[in-house]
């Protein structure tokens, strides 16, 4: 009875000792190289929210933009081609305020998460619609100013912040639409009316 005991016990150790090995290994295999440290799943979900409540702060001008600068790290700032580099609290509030809160505009989609050296990086893709009006038939017409963002997140006493968001706009052109146009025949000429 004892030497059956010992053997269940060695069994249970060996079977406990490769689990641990198996978790670790994978786990280990799972940390990002380059030292970044791992994010856990509520990380990932305030980031999320980060990306989003920013559309939101944009389209509706919550708290007279002071919602869009609170999203953002003390040393934060917002890029892009047209706009430049706007930092610093007074430029974020300017940037997020004035905007119609029944305007809806931006909406953020395949956002993806990566950890990195001091936080955390992400790309997302925004799509920017102009709705209609209140009364106005349903629909929307696509802007021509979407594209992606591609953030620096860093996580502060409050939270996780942007450190920067950059917004690179979309190519609008459909590659070989011009060679296509060229290409197609011309449409035969209107009878002419008699």
């Amino acid at each position: 009875m004892v030497k059956r005991i010992g053997f269940v016990a060695a069994t249970i150790g060996a079977v406990a000792a490769v689990v641990i090995a198996a978790h670790a290994a994978a786990h280990a295999a799972q940390a990002p190289a380059g030292g970044a440290p791992s994010l856990t799943a509520a990380d990932y979900i305030e980031i999320q929210q980060l990306a989003v409540r920013y559309s939101y702060a944009m389209d509706s001008g919550a708290d007279g933009g002071e919602m869009l600068a609170s999203l953002f790290a003390p040393d934060g700032a917002f890029e892009s081609a047209t706009r430049g580099r706007i930092g610093g609290h007074d430029q974020l509030v300017a940037l997020g305020k004035g905007r119609d809160p029944m305007y809806p505009r931006r909406f953020i989609v395949n956002h993806v998460i990566e950890p990195a050296p001091g936080g955390a990086i992400g790309r997302a893709y925004v799509v920017e619609v102009d709705l209609p009006s209140e009364g106005e038939k349903l629909g929307g017409e696509l802007s021509p100013t979407g594209g992606r963002y591609e953030d620096v997140y860093e996580k502060t006493a409050a939270g996780w912040r942007f450190k920067s968001r950059r917004f690179v706009p979309a190519k609008m052109e459909v590659p070989g639409a011009a060679a296509r146009a060229a290409a197609a025949p011309a449409p035969a000429p209107a009878p002419a009316a008699r």
